[in-house]
């Protein structure tokens, strides 16, 4: 965390530096708040502070005292982010935490009968925790939940009518209520909330003169601050990073304020300016199989350098005023409720002791951002989803498909009829195009199918995503699982030609159905809302000309296995042979060349795809008047500045595509290594 000043008041600030809008919650009835916000928030994307939430009837401050937390979770074992030691985590009670920040800032102590109790169980304090020590994701006392239930309107609270996260089984949701118990010289990085959420934090307490400093930065800046955030030499090492790091030359700044110290190669320069390739780029049109992807969308969203998306950099005065981002100021007490919109940047610096609740909540809104721009880069940098947004989108469209079905006229309660019809068009949209359209396969062949307890379960062994239906096994490795997207871009395990792809127990169909079901039942009670028949193209499409997802994933498959090759690629026209990290240095990806159909003069009908006429190599196809053109970043995909969230080589197994050039890749592999593989216990248990 850089030392600098940090603002105590939101006053007299000058550009690029802006107060965040505040109102007063008292001035708001619940219905008027809540178009505030939409209109702030969704609309606009800028964030709000809703002062005087503490002026509420309903706020009960004996129940929010550090001493009443002791009460409450002082037993429990929590894990304390040591900032001196590069955020090295280290197990502690809570109790004994409270008991330092006491002693440490001489707080009182309160002398009510329920504090009087936490006597029973008497804690320590202790030196480690004197300074720049972060209580981080502490799960929120009963007590809490319930009291704040009592203050904040019911369509801000996690788990309320608004909130999506209800729709998933119990056993599915992500724990989602948090508490952050911080000090002077403690913060959290730049960092977005996961999956494009909406993110709340209400201060409840804080020490004489506390607060809590934030800067926020509407999404629309992020290539502005993707052009001065970079890892320094420093950070690559302190944070494990393997990647490659390049040849740099120092770069001195005056004054104190020294932020992140840039030392950048001059390709890194030279790439910040662009837009991202995107890695996983692949045709999806079935009429012209070299358009461009919808799980390509991420390329305007995304930047070429992915160290922002790591949670580990700070904004100093010095890049602020680098970049040509407005900055969204925040000194939040105790009483002010922030509200950070859907994709939003922000860090947050605590001044004194205080504690904050925070929660995050899923709308259909924010759905459509996760899967614009989200979980694409997710599946690149290797951040887990945890939301398990297309489980979201389908159960709960199940749930609204259930209440239409018993109601021949009421759209489900909580919701006005304008506002029903705006977001189950939305849910409608990513469940045909996102959830159901990358599963379809189209050439006849029996898929593996697991047992209905392992229904979204199953996790990407690479980049860490959920995985809704079809994935990839490795029959050789033991439970070693990997998603299609990861396939697509050419990772694998160390037996790329084993792998083997499988599927959930709920067949794609039931959701081909339930989209189907929905829009009958919608037009029922909205004359011609939703068009008809958007299904049938993608669900008619043929063998030789689909280029979805699962296609793709199964056409490489093919290749990999009849070849044994995972390296390289030979031109159908000329026979000449081109290793596949060849074409990464061309921008040419995978996906471009297994997404777009063989070439016409071969005569192939449309219910076959021979993998012998795959490739036509660029020089060819430009001679050639009956191949479809080859789908090509402008730039290299190796521009790529990839800094991983986690990173790949904490599973050994793992072989990277042709972006992870940290470890191991199946592009560079002379031959596959599964020749003297044995089945895994999921293939031997659950068979094809």
């Amino acid at each position: 965390m850089p030392k600098i000043n940090l603002f105590n008041n939101e006053n007299n600030l000058t550009l690029p530096y802006v107060a965040a809008k505040r109102i007063d919650f008292r001035d708001y009835t619940d219905e008027s708040l809540r178009q505030a916000i939409t209109d702030h928030c969704i609309d606009q994307g800028k964030p709000l502070v809703i002062s005087n939430m503490d002026k509420s009837p309903a706020w009960d401050e004996s129940i929010f005292t550090l001493d009443q937390l002791k009460v409450y979770r002082g037993d429990m074992e929590i894990d304390l982010k040591l900032v001196r030691e590069n955020n090295r985590i280290m197990k502690a009670r809570l109790g004994d935490f409270i008991e330092t920040l006491q002693k440490t800032y001489k707080l009182s102590r309160e002398s009510s009968s329920s504090s009087s109790s936490a006597a029973a169980a008497p804690y320590q304090a202790n030196r480690t925790f004197h300074e720049k020590v972060y209580a981080k994701d502490i799960l929120c006392p009963a007590e809490y939940r319930t009291a704040i239930g009592a203050i904040i309107p019911e369509h801000l609270l996690p788990h309320g009518s608004t909130d999506l996260f209800s729709s998933l089984p119990e056993r599915f949701q992500a724990e989602n209520l948090m508490c952050y118990l911080g000090q002077s010289k403690t913060g959290t990085p730049l960092h977005r909330d996961l999956c494009g959420t909406m993110g709340h934090n209400l201060m409840t307490m804080a020490s004489p003169g506390g607060y809590a400093e934030w800067f926020i930065i509407e999404n629309k800046y992020r290539h502005a601050l993707a052009e001065v955030l970079k890892p320094t030499v420093v950070e690559n090492k302190r944070t494990n990073r393997t990647d490659r790091i390049k040849t740099t030359s120092k770069r001195k700044r005056s004054g104190g304020d020294h932020g992140n110290n840039l030392r950048v190669s001059k390709r890194r320069k030279a790439s910040n300016v662009q837009q991202e390739p995107s890695p996983s780029a692949s045709p999806s049109s079935p009429s012209s199989p070299s358009s461009s992807s919808s799980s390509s969308s991420s390329s305007s969203s995304t930047t070429k350098s992915s160290f922002m998306e790591s949670d580990r950099a700070w904004l100093s005065h010095y890049l602020v005023k680098k970049s040509a981002a407005v900055i969204h100021v925040v000194v939040q007490r105790p009483g002010d409720l922030v509200i950070i919109p859907s994709r939003a940047y922000h860090q947050v610096r605590n001044h004194g002791v205080s504690v904050k609740v925070a929660w995050n909540r899923i709308t259909p809104q924010t759905l459509m951002y996760a899967f614009e721009d989200q979980l694409p880069l997710y599946h690149i940098i290797n951040r887990p989803e945890v939301y398990k947004c297309k489980a979201i989108v389908a159960l709960t469209l199940t749930e609204w498909r259930d209440h239409l079905s018993s109601s021949s006229s009421s759209v489900p309660p909580l919701f006005d009829a304008s506002t029903f019809l705006v977001n189950i068009k939305m849910l409608l949209q990513l469940l045909l195009h996102n959830v159901v359209e990358p599963e379809l396969l189209y050439d006849g062949r029996e898929v593996a199918t697991d047992p209905p307890e392992d229904h979204l379960t199953i996790k990407c062994d690479f980049c860490h995503g959920d995985i809704f239906h079809r994935y990839y096994h490795c029959e050789c490795c033991e439970g070693y699982d990997l998603c299609m997207d990861c396939y697509a871009l050419g990772r694998a395990c160390q037996h790329p030609d084993a792998m083997v792809l499988r599927q959930g127990a709920v067949d794609i169909q039931h959701y081909v159905e339930l989209y189907q079901d929905l829009v009958t039942l919608v037009n029922r009670i909205f004359p011609d809302s939703i068009q008809t028949g958007l299904e049938n193209d993608i669900l008619n499409r043929k063998a030789n000309t689909a280029n979805n997802l699962a296609t793709i994933c199964r056409r490489l498959e093919t290749y990999r296995k009849r070849t044994s090759s995972c390296h390289m690629l030979k031109c159908s026209h000329c026979s000449k042979s081109t290793r596949i990290a060849t074409l990464a240095k061309q921008g040419i990806s995978l996906g471009s060349v297994f997404g777009r159909g063989p070439c016409r003069s071969f005569g192939l009908n449309d219910e076959a795809f021979d993998v012998d006429h795959v490739f036509v190599c660029e020089r060819c196809t430009s001679r050639c008047e009956h191949c479809w053109p080859l789908s090509k970043q402008q730039a290299s995909l190796e521009d790529l500045d990839l800094v991983y969230y986690l990173h790949p080589a904490h599973d050994p197994r793992s072989q990277g595509g042709f972006i992870d050039y940290s470890i191991k890749r199946t592009c560079d592999d002379v031959a596959a290594a599964s020749s003297n593989a044995h089945p895994s216990k999921k293939q031997r248990t659950k068979g094809a």
